[in-house]
């Protein structure tokens, strides 16, 4: 098993996916660089990508804290991660997907919180969706919101409507992998869902109220290379569908109750707080 630094795992193992997206690789290898908090393996996987590329990228930072791995052909993003995540053990590990970022103090602020709740698989900071375009070879910001600020605790029954977070927000326990499995392959997109579903069966997820992680959406973009995994509206709703019905076992009175408390609740509490923060 790889070791880190002088002969000792990392505290917190870093995966990121990535294919042919230096622009953005760039940003997200930054946001990992600039964290106050240091003790972790950054394990970047190139899946299927220009390897020369990558390579040319990495050259202009430190390379101590991360390791590349490159896929002679693409695995997908689910099998993608599963290749990081068994590259070595942590304590903690977290994906951060190459087009979004952290705040620099995201990995200090969240490890402290599981080191002190021992009880919590793994805890969700609040995100903040950033809305981008690409222009010559720049990305520029256009707006930006909270993402779901809503919601304080998560619950089970209320994936079964939507999923209430993306990764690059949620910081877990290594050994949920011993427990309930890695990310599964066979999914083109919704893996992250799948796996907060499996998660939170028989674990327990906190909420931490700082702003900590920024989740990218590129719009009026025609790169195919640069868009997002959700703009296939009808592939991702027919998977997120099919992966909901496999583990939903909710009474009909259980899917009124999560229906209304996330598509009414939680959506009214949402533009009441973004409506406050600007």
């Amino acid at each position: 098993m790889p070791l880190f630094k002088s002969g000792k795992m990392p505290n917190v193992l870093i995966v990121t996916r990535t294919k042919n997206r230096p622009l953005l690789l760039a940003r997200a290898i930054k946001s990992v660089q600039q964290q106050t908090f240091t003790d972790y393996l950054h394990v970047i996987v190139n899946d299927g990508g220009e390897e020369a590329e990558v390579e040319q990228l990495l050259s202009s930072f430190a390379r101590d804290n991360i390791n590349v791995i490159h896929n002679k052909h693409s695995l997908g993003m689910e099998a993608a991660s599963n290749v990081g995540l068994r590259f070595c053990v942590a304590d903690y590990a977290v994906i951060h997907d190459d087009d979004d970022s952290w705040e620099p103090s995201f990995l200090l602020c969240m490890v402290a919180y599981l080191q002190a709740n021992p009880e919590q698989a793994g805890v969700v900071c609040n995100i903040r969706q950033v809305f981008e375009r690409v222009t010559e070879g720049d990305v520029e910001s256009i707006s930006s919101r909270l993402f779901n600020p809503a919601v304080t605790q998560f619950k089970l029954a209320d994936f079964f409507v939507c999923n209430q977070f993306v990764p690059i927000g949620f910081l877990y326990r290594y050994e949920l992998h011993n427990k309930v499995g890695f990310f599964n392959e066979s999914l083109k997109v919704c893996g992250d869902l799948e796996f907060h579903i499996r998660v939170l069966q028989d674990n327990l997820i906190a909420k931490l109220d700082l702003c900590l992680a920024n989740y990218h959406i590129r719009v009026n973009t025609h790169n195919l290379a640069l868009i997002n995994s959700v703009n296939d509206v009808d592939s991702h709703q027919q998977l997120s569908s099919k992966v909901i019905a496999e583990y939903d076992q909710r009474t009909r009175l259980q899917c009124i109750t999560s229906l209304l408390r996330v598509k009414l609740v939680y959506r009214f509490i949402n533009i009441v707080r973004r409506f406050y923060e600007r």
